[in-house]
């Protein structure tokens, strides 16, 4: 496939080092179901592996930086008849990063889906998705458009949980198979979502569960330059949305893809392959206190200016 330089959908991804063997099977999925898409040279998946010191310390591990170049050149051979990009990357060191720099790069982009590596999905799952941001793409140029789930950590996510799951128990997705629990039907409905009866914000949605946001949306609300590399970036929308539409700045609409149900892959996930060659360094902590922090600064900030604006017209 000819590389187009000016996709229309992107789906943006990071890996650590340590979840190569996660990308290879995502790599996988992606292959199949870009054989369902109606435009397939309309989408751009674009990866970015950190290699960050931040991220390994690469001076007492026995296995270097040139294993992984030769893993992404495999990948790239591998993908070479979709339009699929992996880069070795210094400077993007998590998921916030990437999500950042993808609708940055990207400003003509449509629509960008933002995509975990645990994440287990139906081949026509993202065929689903396609036809959705085509779909609705002049009615709600505002928009975020989900999958379905099943029950996950509390009982504010009901809103995005398959009927099939909500009498499962909260926490379902950790004993879960997520093969056989994850589900496309013939027929695919879109519903809106409203998730202002669970105390908890109008919109609800997770960062990397194929989660799909207009490049309109995207470009208006922005992800805060202040946060770390991970964690808080999916509230931060979540919230920043909600005010613009409280202020009337845009008209937005969450919509999930009835029937069409994604899962968090914790019970078969692949065992960290390199526990005694690669000394990785855990921050995920470190930056998602940081970031807990500064989305309350950043939403504060965005409320003042909207407030001020208002009370200028």
């Amino acid at each position: 496939m000819s590389r187009n330089v000016n996709p229309k959908y992107i789906i943006s991804i990071f890996s650590l080092p340590q979840e190569v063997g996660d990308l290879e099977l995502m790599c996988d999925q992606l292959l199949e179901s870009f054989k369902f898409l109606v435009k397939p040279e309309e989408w751009l998946v674009d990866i970015s592996l950190g290699i960050s010191k931040e991220l390994v310390d690469w001076e007492n591990s026995n296995i270097g930086i040139d294993y992984f170049e030769n893993k992404v050149a495999t990948l790239l051979e591998k993908t070479k008849d979709i339009n699929l990009n992996i880069e070795l990357s210094e400077e993007i060191k998590g998921c916030v990063d990437k999500r950042r720099e993808s609708y940055s790069k990207h400003p003509q982009a449509v629509s960008l889906v933002w995509l975990d590596l645990d994440i287990v999905f139906k081949p026509k799952s993202l065929a689903c998705l396609e036809n959705a941001i085509i779909s609705t793409e002049e009615k709600y140029p505002y928009s975020i458009i989900t999958p379905e789930i099943v029950r996950v950590w509390d009982s504010s996510w009901d809103c995005l949980v398959n009927s099939k799951f909500l009498n499962k128990p909260i926490r379902y997705h950790r004993t879960n198979n997520p093969y056989t629990d994850s589900t496309t039907p013939s027929e695919v409905s879109l519903e809106v979502v409203d998730n202002s009866k669970s105390g908890s914000g109008t919109f609800k949605f997770g960062g990397g569960l194929m989660t799909c946001i207009s490049g309109k949306l995207l470009r208006k609300v922005g992800i805060p330059e202040s946060f770390s590399p991970y964690g808080q970036e999916d509230t931060f929308v979540m919230y920043s949305t909600e005010l613009l539409k409280k202020f009337k700045v845009i008209e937005p609409y969450q919509l999930k893809l009835k029937g069409v149900v994604v899962c968090e892959n914790i019970k078969h996930r692949k065992e960290f392959i390199f526990k005694d060659k690669l000394k990785s360094i855990n921050n995920t902590v470190e930056f998602r206190n940081k970031n807990s922090t500064l989305l309350k600064i950043e939403l504060d900030k965005l409320l003042t200016n909207l407030t001020t604006r208002a009370k200028l017209k």
